[in-house]
């Protein structure tokens, strides 16, 4: 389950990739709504911050977004201009707003149309670009390059498709998604800088750049992007951590708990065993009389162990990625694993019982 999770695609690159986080205060970076979308004091920040950025050696691209890849952001309703009635039953996209290179910084691919570029001015025709989650649920999978969406009171070009990024997790499945450029939508938190080699080598460098730019303005989450990946699988991580100490604890003590029966079994029969080898039993009987005996008391432990699986299988469901809750491989493994082990366990016992000497043995009793 946990290698299912692992391997599942981003729809991102995450090597080489430096993320910083900032918030710009409203106090020295004002967004008026009626100067909208010409905020000058923001633009001017993601402008002198991406290219100063950008011209550090070492650094292939630099992007701003409203939110890291890994960050759900916020949604915002939409309609379909000519469409309008059918969009009140839609989910809602989440909201991303990029720079131009964006796309290209994080290796999101293009499929169809273009992606942002300088004529996506302030003063220019809004413009949008979706993702393939969204032209699927609001164009039914057609282009939807050329069309119109309805969003914040503006008509907005659809110039672009993009593949999908997992923004709420790998466990989750790629949301319908709306990016606006920057230039029209002046917001970001997010630094993402692009290098080929240790992207946390540039961490001291953007920190530096950053407080050129603005002395008063903290960065936070600096971090390399696949640490951020790497933390939003640490739960399940942990708890597959948990679950594989305590099976493996179980899995002792039932050894132990088989061994130890079988070796008081064995203690409390020595004189019948003794009287089967004083009569003629050979070693390989005895030892199977033994192994029997263990077997019967496994296969009764994995009849009432299936039975309590199965039960908790809603229980496990909410931890199980790319694998089902009742996987039949799963089912047939793991009890044949338990059996072997635990069949194993009796080894001791029946060979210490093949060796019993019948004379000492009736004179025991």
């Amino acid at each position: 389950s946990l290698g299912a999770l692992q391997g599942v695609n981003p729809g991102f690159e995450t090597s080489g990739i430096l993320k910083a986080e900032f918030q710009l205060p409203a106090s020295r970076y004002p967004q008026e709504q009626s100067a909208f979308p010409n905020w000058t004091a923001s633009a001017r920040f993601f402008r002198e911050v991406e290219s100063r950025v950008a011209a550090v050696s070492g650094v292939q691209s630099a992007a701003l977004a409203v939110a890291n890849p890994l960050d759900v952001g916020f949604t915002s309703s939409i309609r379909v201009v000519g469409r309008e009635a059918e969009g009140a039953a839609w989910v809602e996209p989440s909201i991303r707003t990029v720079s131009q290179t964006y796309f290209a910084t994080m290796g999101v691919p293009l499929v169809s149309g273009r992606p942002f570029d300088v004529s996506d001015a302030p003063t220019s025709a809004p413009v949008v670009v979706i993702n393939e989650t969204a032209n699927q649920k609001y164009f039914g999978g057609k282009n939807a390059v050329g069309q119109l969406i309805a969003l914040w009171g503006s008509n907005r070009l659809v110039i672009g498709v993009v593949g999908n990024e997992h923004f709420k997790g790998l466990a989750e499945a790629p949301p319908p998604a709306v990016y606006m450029p920057i230039a029209q939508m002046p917001m970001a938190n997010t630094l993402l800088v692009k290098t080929a080699g240790d992207p946390l080598l540039l961490a001291a460098t953007v920190r530096r750049i950053v407080r050129e730019v603005d002395p008063q303005l903290p960065l936070f989450g600096v971090e390399p992007l696949e640490k951020t990946l790497q933390n939003t699988t640490g739960q399940r991580r942990f708890t597959m951590i948990l679950l594989v100490v305590f099976a493996s604890a179980a899995l002792l003590l039932a050894v132990i708990g088989v061994h130890g029966v079988l070796s008081y079994a064995v203690s409390q029969r020595t004189r019948e065993i003794g009287i089967r080898i004083a009569l003629g039993a050979d070693a390989h009987g005895v030892q199977a009389l033994v192994v029997g005996q263990g077997a019967r008391l496994t296969a009764l432990g994995l009849v009432l162990g299936m039975g309590g699986a199965f039960a908790l299988t809603r229980v496990l469901s909410s931890l199980l990625f790319g694998v089902g809750a009742c996987d039949p491989l799963t089912f047939i493994v793991a009890p044949v694993l338990l059996g072997v082990v635990a069949i194993a366990a009796t080894y001791l016992p029946a060979r210490r019982a093949s060796r019993t000497n019948p004379l000492t043995a009736i004179r025991s009793e």
